[in-house]
């Protein structure tokens, strides 16, 4: 029982959202009187409109693998260290542009980076550099690691560049009760009624969202991948494996440009 309490270690919950748009198309055809007697005539007539082809936008684990198996758990924030990576894919069909979106609350105890990412090596190879690389393992067709490592080399040390769409400031807890998009949000109504007074200023969701709209690069197909590294960054000197679960929500958002 104590070994299984130990192998018990932090878990973070991801739930993903892939934007979708929905297309709808118009058509609308105003007949006049003249159209209506060159119909009565027996002629025929048609309208034709070029169709956009459907958009799809998905969030996989690594090697385009079902989402499932992108499992933050097993994270020790008691063994020293203060980061750990791991792989995902944004994948699709006819989407021109995106734009990557994470959002948490103000208590959790985490941060996060992300990086573009590359395939170092073939399945099963090993490259010279692994320690450098974030590794992943595929799994069966029942959900068992089947062996097969993939190795996946950030595209540089810097992390994605993105803001916060509720906050104006950085401070260590955000969006607190004086930071001015806390006011502007939770602030008193027409009223007078203030029904957030209370509201725990560290439960609060925070939205961030990358500067730069990623282009894809689709092949003959429509169809694209691209490769990121997550990084999930604590304090070692404060984390605590006995914390409640934190929530991390990452989406893919399909934008015009």
């Amino acid at each position: 029982m104590a070994q299984r309490e130990q192998k018990q270690k932090k878990r973070i919950w991801i739930l993903l959202r892939a934007a979708l748009p929905a297309a709808v198309v118009l058509l609308v055809l105003a007949l006049s009187l003249s159209s209506v007697a060159w119909f009565y005539l027996g002629r025929r007539a048609a309208a034709v409109v070029e169709l956009s082809d459907p958009t799809a936008i998905f969030i996989n684990a690594g090697d385009q693998e079902d989402i499932r198996y992108l499992d933050l758990g097993g994270i020790d924030l008691e063994s020293g260290a203060s980061s750990r990576d791991y792989v995902f894919c944004v994948r699709g069909n006819n989407v021109d542009y995106y734009k990557l979106q994470l959002a948490y609350t103000t208590n959790n105890q985490f941060s996060f980076e992300l990086y573009t990412a590359s395939v170092a090596a073939s399945a099963g190879a090993v490259p010279a550099n692994p320690e450098s690389l974030v590794i992943y393992n595929t799994h069966d067709d029942n959900g068992v690691v089947d062996g097969t490592a993939y190795y996946y080399a950030p595209g540089g040390a810097t992390p994605l560049a993105g803001d916060f769409l509720n906050k104006k400031t950085d401070p260590e807890i955000l969006a607190k009760n004086n930071d001015v998009y806390h006011d502007e949000t939770y602030a008193s109504f027409a009223d007078g009624s203030t029904p957030y007074a209370n509201r725990n200023q560290y439960a609060i969701p925070l939205y961030w969202q990358t500067n730069t709209s990623v282009r894809t690069s689709m092949d003959a197909e429509f169809n694209f991948c691209d490769y990121y590294i997550l990084r999930v960054i604590w304090n070692s000197a404060d984390a605590k494996n006995n914390k409640e679960t934190d929530i991390l929500y990452i989406a893919a958002k399909n934008v015009s440009s």
